[in-house]
């Protein structure tokens, strides 16, 4: 009976082993513009939240299941792109710079983004042109006066002082 039960508990422990057998899958991330590392890229297992992101020289490291999995690569400006991993260890990636233009979005409280004509309240818009026009130092300057209950305040000391933006009752900054 003793042999048994070890004999169970054996096979148990190697059957966890080979359910959550991982290995991990490495590569370069780069762009087809120039051949340049990428930073911040997303790199995450399709159909998961589990994900890396590349670090300063362009590179990621990730732990994939098995071989089937998807992994998908996205930037901000470059075309989304989704790689089997297979039997492959070392995937390098160039992702196409994106012409798309971007839309309109209002975040709201804690993230939640709806169309502008969808609010019940007032949303304020300022236009790109505008503050690229403005001959203000930064952009927090180019807004001054130009939002509804914006309070911008900007240090009158020398260079290397941060601007204080307080928005509708924000009492202190």
């Amino acid at each position: 009976m003793r042999k048994l039960i070890t004999l169970l508990v054996f096979l148990l422990f190697a059957g966890l082993q080979v359910a959550f057998a991982q290995r991990a899958v490495t590569g370069v991330v780069t762009s087809s513009t120039d051949n340049s590392a990428l930073i911040g890229v997303s790199v995450v297992l399709k159909g998961t939240t589990t994900g890396t992101t590349t670090d300063i020289d362009g590179r990621y490291s990730i732990a994939v299941p098995n071989d089937q999995t998807v992994l998908q690569y996205s930037f901000i400006g470059f075309t989304p792109q989704e790689v089997t991993v297979g039997g492959q260890s070392t995937i390098n990636v160039t992702l196409v710079e994106s012409a798309q233009m971007m839309e309109e979005v209002v975040v709201t409280a804690l993230g939640i983004s709806r169309e502008s004509k969808s609010l019940g309240y007032a949303v304020a818009n300022v236009d790109s042109k505008v503050l690229l026009e403005s001959r203000a130092l930064n952009v927090a300057e180019s807004l001054d006066g130009r939002v509804a209950g914006l309070n911008i305040n900007v240090p009158t000391s020398g260079a290397g002082g941060s601007v204080a933006i307080n928005l509708r009752g924000s009492g202190s900054p």
